[in-house]
């Protein structure tokens, strides 16, 4: 079936039929909403519908969005006042009909089959709250990378709050069920940035179960200019939310050790993230044969090896001998692990 047939037959049924309503909140999203709508028009199931809150754009957002709503009844379009993305996720859910609802930005896509899996791994898991999945970075020359190295075939996952505690592990491209809101509450609009992971800690403190969908069904687009770029950015936000909640008293003991412990490692993250790049760098030397300034790459580097019995042993092979050591890194694929 085409996509025409497609969503010819989607407009004939009313909307509280959808099984899913979609949540895009857009600001200024002139230049990438077009596409992430257009991949709603392609996915393979049809039992949707999709609720664009314009959030004081003053681009032309709203008109690319309306455009869409005229091409396929599906797509409901309104407009607020600025109030940041959690105030225009809050609007949509209002506004949604569905008993599943799912989180789309604006410069982000689903895969074709996004609906269709999804709604297939609920069925098959339908006994958890919160249901996400891996997908794809964009970046701006085209290229993809996965967001998640899990090898073909990987099991299910569910994450706790004492994994969230360490760190964000749920992509904010989920479903979560409608009836979550009602126990949760909203996404909290006082809170400029990472409202996902305030949202997800908040979730699973009062008992949402969270199970990952392990296939890649959504597709990120990395913008160089944007907040989420830049790892700081998101280290600081990570940091913040895990200092409120320390503060807030909601957390027992063992809880509060591992927020402490993730809030910790998030002041570790830029030194963690020199010495990623000094490893990367050291390993690209020894593929060029490139051995000067190797023991002081290395030394760099250290944070980024997890494993400190190999990380000690490469150390002692590379102060005798730098291109020993790239014999011994070439000849033992186990050793980058």
């Amino acid at each position: 079936m085409s996509r025409e047939e497609r969503s010819r037959a989607a407009n004939g049924s009313a909307q509280s039929e959808s099984a899913f309503s979609i949540l895009v909140p857009a600001y200024n999203a002139e230049e990438t909403l077009g596409e992430t709508l257009e991949s709603l028009l392609d996915q393979t199931r049809m039992d949707w519908e999709a609720i664009v809150v314009d959030d004081g754009s003053t681009d032309a957002t709203r008109a690319v969005a309306a455009s869409f709503a005229r091409r396929d009844s599906r797509i409901r379009v309104v407009s607020k006042q600025n109030g940041g993305t959690a105030s225009a996720r809050n609007l949509a859910a209002e506004m949604a009909h569905a008993p599943l609802l799912c989180l789309l930005d604006a410069d982000d896509m689903y895969m074709c089959n996004y609906l269709e899996r999804m709604g297939h791994f609920i069925d098959e898991h339908p006994d958890f709250d919160i249901y996400s999945c891996t997908g794809y970075f964009l970046d701006s020359s085209g290229n993809r990378r996965p967001s998640d190295a899990l090898p073909p075939g990987s099991p299910t996952l569910s994450y706790t709050v004492e994994d969230l505690l360490v760190r964000n592990h749920i992509w904010v491209q989920s479903v979560l069920r409608a009836s979550v809101l009602s126990v949760v509450g909203r996404f909290d609009e006082e809170w400029p940035f990472h409202e996902d992971y305030e949202f997800w800690l908040r979730a699973l403190l009062r008992g949402a179960r969270h199970i990952l969908n392990p296939e890649p069904l959504w597709i990120y687009r990395v913008s160089p200019g944007s907040k989420s770029a830049d790892p700081l950015w998101v280290d600081e936000g990570n940091r913040r939310i895990l200092d409120r909640l320390i503060e807030s008293g909601e957390l027992s003991g063992r809880r509060r050790r591992i927020a402490r412990r993730g809030r910790a490692l998030s002041l570790k993250q830029p030194e963690i993230r020199r010495a990623q790049a000094a490893r990367r760098l050291f390993e690209s030397n020894l593929l060029q044969r490139q051995y000067g300034g190797l023991r002081q790459l290395y030394r760099s580097a250290r944070l980024a090896y997890v494993s400190v019995p190999k990380y000690v042993c490469g150390w002692m092979i590379v102060m005798v001998s730098p291109r020993l050591f790239a014999q011994v890194w070439r000849g033992l694929a186990g050793f980058r692990q």
